[in-house]
């Protein structure tokens, strides 16, 4: 795979940058932040990059911000059709471009059918955005033998597409990609970090930036240290009552080893506190359950291993 070519600090970069801040500010005034501007800084200077955001405004107004402030046709590759014309929708909300809006209503793929010639005529268009499912985006790279290119390629919503389609199918097509467009700009996005994000980083993009844009910032987090005896028992039996003290309040337990996570799990179970362990390599799915329960307070506390925790 070759090298991505960054613009650096040349007139387009600056002027792209300039463009897309002033887009994001005059939509939502007082919101460009310092990872925003990261992130910004990026994707304008050709950067590939790993970009943590949550789903809607945050993520769509940077997003739509950028495409209409840099030149050719950028590929948006997403779960299903569906996907694809919530993406076009929150992009219209934000109104940053007529064209933008008209070409991405006008591209979202129909099916898995639609063919090499068709993807090849939309992206050599330079109408500004064209969305594809990752299905046919992969069936059309995959025997288009080099004849497809992008200059750009954003995955939008790493876990959708694990959940709706399958992790293969997006390999596949990031495979197909990067062979046929060594230099193309690659983004990926997802709500958070996770195994399968980080090993796709390391396959796939060159020499990425992270960006992580959140929403939500937590405030006043206190740090305080326990002293406990040596025993087997004194840790586990202190993080009981850490758990019990703090009544109906989530938590998140980090061991060292799967053993760790095993007998600090049976503990807490024993105490009559709930919880869920995950050890080691933990599918997307099981994951995102075990998450949902604690949002839900269905269960107290999360067992992970450093690993899981990753």
């Amino acid at each position: 795979m070759g090298v991505v070519q960054s613009r650096g600090e040349s007139p387009e970069a600056t002027a792209a940058f300039d463009a897309a801040v002033k887009k994001i500010q005059d939509a939502q005034p007082g919101v460009v932040s310092e990872t925003r501007k990261g992130a910004l800084t990026a994707l304008c200077q050709s950067q590939d990059l790993q970009l943590y955001a949550p789903a809607g405004a945050e993520r769509s107004s940077l997003v739509a911000a950028w495409l209409g402030s840099i030149t050719g046709t950028s590929m948006i590759v997403c779960g299903t059709q569906e996907d694809g014309e919530a993406i076009r929708a929150s992009f219209s909300e934000f109104g940053f471009s007529a064209s933008i809006a008209a070409s991405v209503a006008a591209s979202v793929a129909a099916s898995v059918a639609a063919s090499v010639d068709d993807l090849k005529s939309a992206l050599s268009a330079d109408t500004g955005c064209v969305i594809t499912p990752v299905a046919t985006a992969a069936a059309a790279f995959k025997a288009s033998n080099g004849r497809l290119s992008a200059p750009r390629v954003i995955v939008d919503g790493l876990e959708p597409i694990i959940e709706h389609v399958s992790l293969n199918e997006l390999e596949g097509f990031l495979l197909a990609f990067r062979e046929g467009n060594p230099e193309s700009q690659l983004v990926l996005i997802a709500q958070e970090a996770s195994l399968h994000m980080s090993a796709l980083g390391r396959r796939f993009l060159t020499d990425p930036k992270t960006c992580s844009i959140k929403g939500e910032v937590l405030e006043d987090v206190q740090h305080v240290y326990y002293e406990v005896g040596t025993t087997l028992l004194a840790k586990p039996q202190a993080l009981c009552d850490l758990v019990e003290l703090e009544g109906a309040s989530t938590c998140v337990v980090f061991c060292n080893s799967p053993s760790d996570a095993d007998f600090a799990d049976v503990i807490l179970k024993k105490r009559g506190l709930s919880s869920v362990k995950l050890i080691g390599y933990v599918p997307q799915l099981k994951l995102s359950k075990a998450i949902a329960q604690i949002q839900r307070k269905e269960v107290l506390t999360l067992v992970l291993t450093d690993v899981a925790a990753r």
